[in-house]
């Protein structure tokens, strides 16, 4: 399940991602969360030029897929060390055990949360993309 959700979110993000001057990320890929640290989430969207060696420093968007054996230690240092960096702009975790997702999208005044349900609409002016949460389970 995991991997057909971050297919879904990587196929409807791409194009309107890019028409934004952004590229999606998601396999073999590490976002920098500080000079000597690295994650690996789903899906990363950046308008900057990978190097070689993988690792995004300037993300925009990042999106997690949470699966059932995650601790909630672990998703919560996840989400301190993504809103820590300046250029990330929304950051989504995407349920795989029922149609739901948990958004932060930076505002000017900090990070406003949502909770989304399959009826809503993840929108990421950011990126240039507006995404229903319904279309990332259509295959499920």
């Amino acid at each position: 399940m995991h991997n057909s959700i971050v297919k879904r979110l990587v196929s409807l993000l791409d194009e309107q991602a890019e028409n934004s001057g952004c590229q999606v990320y998601f396999t073999g890929i590490r976002v920098a969360v500080s000079s000597a640290h690295y994650r690996s989430p789903g899906v990363v969207v950046t308008a900057e030029d990978i190097a070689d060696d993988f690792i995004v420093r300037f993300p925009r968007a990042i999106f997690e897929v949470l699966e059932a054996h995650v601790q909630d230690t672990e998703a919560l240092e996840r989400l301190e060390e993504y809103l820590r960096i300046p250029s990330m702009q929304f950051y989504g975790m995407v349920r795989q055990d029922r149609r739901c997702a948990l958004v932060y999208a930076r505002q000017l005044e900090g990070w406003a949360f949502s909770i989304l349900g399959s009826g809503d609409l993840l929108d990421m002016p950011c990126i240039g993309a507006k995404v229903a949460l319904a279309e990332v389970y259509a295959d499920e």
